[in-house]
C-alpha cells in the first residue's frame, strides 16, 4: 500500500515537472491531495505549499479554516519527517506567521530538519547554539553542526567549524 501511495505522489510530481508527460499542475495538484489523505508526506508537504500560496481565498472564515489546514498538513508532514515541512515550521515560528512566534519551537523544528541531515538547518541550528538563540549556548553543539554542515559541503559550516578547531573554542 506505502508503495502505491508513493506511486501517487511520483505521478503528481511527473504532472508538476512534466517528466514523462506534459505538465498539468491541474493533475498535478489532483494527484497530490490524492496521496496526502494517505498521509505521503512529500505530498502533504505540498498541498500545504499549495494552500500556503493561494491568494484566490477572500472570505476571512474560510481564509482562517485554510490558514489551520496548511498548518495541520505542514506539521503532520513535518512528524513523519519530512525536512522541507519541517523548515517550514520553523520559519512560521520564526516570523509569526500561521502560529505564535516562538524561538524554542523554531528552534526545535530546524533541530528536526538538521538531525534528518538537512544542510540548511544544520547552519541554522549552529548558529542558535553559538549564539544562544532559541537553545542555550554551546560551543560543542555550535561546532558539531557546523561541521555536519561543512561535510555535507556548506562552505560557510567548513570556514566556522575550522573556527572552533583553531581557536579551540569546542569543549
Amino acid at each position: 500500500d506505502s508503495g502505491y501511495v508513493r506511486s501517487m505522489s511520483m505521478l503528481a510530481k511527473s504532472y508538476e515537472n512534466g517528466i514523462f508527460t506534459e505538465k498539468n499542475s491541474e493533475k498535478a495538484n489532483e494527484w497530490y491531495k490524492k496521496a496526502a489523505e494517505k498521509e505521503e508526506p512529500y505530498a502533504m508537504y505540498k498541498v500545504a505549499r499549495m494552500y500556503e500560496h493561494d491568494d484566490s481565498v477572500a472570505d476571512k472564515k474560510k481564509k482562517a479554516l485554510r490558514e489551520s489546514e496548511t498548518i495541520k498538513l505542514f506539521t503532520r508532514a513535518a512528524e513523519l519527517q519530512n525536512v522541507h515541512a519541517q523548515m517550514k515550521l520553523a520559519e512560521f515560528y520564526g516570523n509569526g506567521r500561521y502560529v505564535k512566534k516562538s524561538r524554542k519551537k523554531r528552534f526545535e523544528w530546524l533541530l528536526h530538519a538538521a538531525n534528518n541531515g538537512l544542510m540548511e538547518a544544520q547552519e541554522l541550528v549552529a548558529k542558535c547554539f553559538e549564539k544562544g538563540r532559541g537553545a542555550e549556548h554551546n560551543d560543542g553543539k555550535a561546532y558539531k553542526y557546523y561541521k555536519l554542515a561543512g561535510e555535507q559541503g556548506s562552505e560557510y559550516g567548513k570556514v566556522k567549524a575550522k573556527e572552533y578547531e583553531l581557536f579551540k573554542f569546542y569543549k
